[in-house]
């Protein structure tokens, strides 16, 4: 998501909810308290209790709000924190294949994804017309994955990376090949 929506409303002990304007500020530094200004439209602060905001990059965000009562009396902001992540995780990349008579073993690098974390990968082995032949996936501190009875021919491998927001990421595709034919001799005499 690149959008954020925020809905408030403030009380007085004296008027209980009859808070006459706000002052709001979306801001990437913990420090920044908002003004003593009031937002909004001059004849309508009493129902600014709303803000939108779009197109926000990936980062951590403070929204803070505050209120003024009747007797002008700024309140303390209320702070609510928030992370955006528009970015896909660090690419991961095949490193090996290890292949046993009975199985074959990938191994993968590490992805990172510093706004909200590495969720998942998957792998797949698909032949070369793009059907999908298996596929496996693992927790995010696990980067290798076995397949049973290895296939014949040749077929692609992609890791796909997902971070905490659904972001999918993949790597290059790699090409191998399993011959399981034995070698056919002729003698002669």
């Amino acid at each position: 998501a690149t959008s954020a929506n925020f809905s408030w409303q403030g009380y007085d002990d004296m008027n209980f909810y009859d808070i006459p304007s706000y002052s709001y500020i979306l801001t990437k530094n913990i420090g920044t308290i908002p003004d003593d200004i009031p937002e909004g439209n001059i004849n309508s602060l009493q129902t600014e209790v709303a803000k939108v905001y779009t197109s926000l990059p990936s980062g951590k965000y403070y929204f803070k709000v505050k209120a003024k009562d009747d007797a002008g009396n700024w309140g303390d902001a209320e702070t609510l924190i928030f992370s955006i992540d528009n970015t896909p995780a660090s690419r991961p990349n095949v490193l090996t294949e290890i292949k046993t008579a009975t199985q074959v073993t990938y191994t993968w690098s590490e992805s990172t994804d510093p706004e909200s974390g590495v969720a998942m990968y998957m792998i797949n082995l698909t032949a070369l017309d793009g059907s999908l032949l298996d596929n496996k996936t693992t927790l995010p501190n696990v980067r290798s994955a076995t397949f049973l009875a290895p296939l014949t021919g040749e077929y692609k491998v992609t890791v796909y990376v997902m971070n905490y927001v659904g972001i999918w990421r993949n790597s290059n595709q790699e090409t191998f090949s399993n011959d399981v034919t034995p070698p056919t001799i002729y003698a002669t005499p």
